[in-house]
Parts: C-alpha cells; sequence; structure tokens
C-alpha cells in the first residue's frame, strides 16, 4: 500500500537488511578464497540472511493484513 507508513518502514527495513546481507556475503567470499579463517564471517552471513528472512516475513505478514479487508468485501 503506498499510502501506508507501516508499509514503507517495512519496505525500508527490508532493503536495509538486503544490503547487510550483501555486505556480509562479500565479506564471506573475499575471505574464502584465503587462508584466513572464515567461520565468523559465515556466521554474520548466516545472521544477516536470518534477519533478512524475518524481515520479509514481517512485510510479507503486513501486506496480507492489507488484503484480508479485500477478500471478506468481495466474499460477501
Amino acid at each position: 500500500m503506498q499510502e501506508c507508513d507501516e508499509c514503507l518502514r517495512l519496505e525500508a527495513l527490508l532493503q536495509e537488511s538486503g544490503f547487510d546481507c550483501l555486505a556480509a556475503m562479500n565479506r564471506y567470499n573475499t575471505l574464502l578464497g584465503t587462508d584466513l579463517d572464515h567461520s565468523w564471517a559465515a556466521e554474520a552471513l548466516r545472521m544477516a540472511k536470518t534477519a533478512y528472512d524475518a524481515a520479509q516475513r514481517r512485510l510479507d505478514e503486513h501486506v496480507e493484513r492489507h488484503a484480508q479487508p479485500v477478500r471478506m468485501a468481495a466474499g460477501a
């Protein structure tokens, strides 16, 4: 919903989480080709991916709540 402040907030959170995930992936991939310990980067990547998935789920659930009244009205 374009005029929903919560949608905009959740979309911004999702975008920020995506940037964090991409940065973590870049760190991991950079260390992967070296002899340096990359276990911390793998854990950071897992945590970033989990945060991204949670942000996506929250946005999807919120958008679904917008659709419920429409479905109820269409079914009535």
